[in-house]
């Protein structure tokens, strides 16, 4: 019987630490990107696209957002617009982003419309 516990918690504890896994590599990629490593950004977030389709829809948009801003700062339009249409679509649907990451979209998607200098880390 307390084998059977003990496999039990330890069950628990795996999913509990694979769950802070996929939110780790989105937060550390949102922390290069304020650092300005966008490279790193894209280079950590390729890694993980396969997992996308089983991230929660905030997850995704996140992704989707960080992903772009950098292909975007790296002169990526065409990855920074697939990226940035999905996390606006995301959104549409189901809004999870905070007040300043749609703020960072919009800033985004002005300069993939030319009316910015091409660069949103301002």
């Amino acid at each position: 019987m307390p084998g059977a516990v003990v496999r039990g918690l330890l069950v628990v504890l795996a999913v509990a630490v694979m769950a802070g896994c996929t939110v780790h590599y989105v937060t550390r990629a949102e922390r290069a990107y304020a650092e300005g490593r966008y490279l790193e950004v894209v280079e950590d977030l390729s890694s993980h696209e396969a997992d996308v389709p089983q991230l929660p829809v905030a997850k995704r948009a996140r992704f989707g957002l960080v992903l772009g801003l950098a292909l975007l700062e790296l002169g990526d339009r065409q990855g920074a617009r697939q990226w940035l249409d999905d996390a606006e679509q995301l959104e549409a649907l189901q809004p999870t982003l905070t007040p300043a990451q749609r703020q960072q979209l919009a800033a985004g998607r002005k300069a993939l419309a030319g009316e910015g200098k091409g660069t949103t880390s301002d």
